[in-house]
């Protein structure tokens, strides 16, 4: 598994939407904040469609394949887990990831424009994105590795991000 893979993936699962996979680009043009309707329905989107999309690809993984998703997935949230990303996504511990995690579901252009310009996020969330996959990979394998896979994913586990 390789990053571009996992940003295919993510794009795949979009395609069970196809009315938002549009709107949802047209969210990256916006200078404006974007908490408004069009944010909380995309909200909803990756968790009833988006989220549920992916989960039917990854239950056919193999344990590798399932290992090596979470692994990216981890490192994408580790990398946003930054004080200067917070100020914007904002949330306590588990907001804050959760808001990383809608950062990832909404694609690669969204999370490397909010990686670069954390000033362009929005305090949207998704928890499908920051835990399910790592519940679904312990269900599916029974692992004992206490859920980290590279990095912790856990807000304020990226020392450098919080000095």
């Amino acid at each position: 598994m390789t990053e571009n893979k996992f940003w295919d993936l993510i794009e795949d699962a979009w395609n069970s939407a196809p009315e938002f996979k549009e709107k949802r680009l047209d969210q990256l043009k916006e200078d404006e904040y974007w908490v408004n309707e069009l944010g909380v329905e995309i909200e909803k989107v990756i968790s009833d469609k988006v989220f549920p999309k992916l989960k039917l690809v990854l239950v056919k993984f193999s344990k590798e394949e399932s290992f090596e998703f979470n692994r990216i997935l981890e490192r994408l949230l580790y990398n946003l887990d930054r004080e200067e990303v917070h100020r914007y996504l904002e949330g306590g511990n588990d907001g804050f990831l959760y808001a990383m995690g809608f950062v990832v579901a909404m694609g690669r252009e969204y999370y490397y424009l909010i990686n670069q310009f954390p000033e362009k996020g929005a305090p949207l969330v998704s928890e499908e994105f920051a835990y399910m996959t790592r519940a679904l990979y312990h269900q599916l394998y029974d692992d004992e590795n206490r859920g980290i896979f590279e990095v912790d994913r856990e807000t304020g586990s990226n020392v450098n991000g919080w000095k």
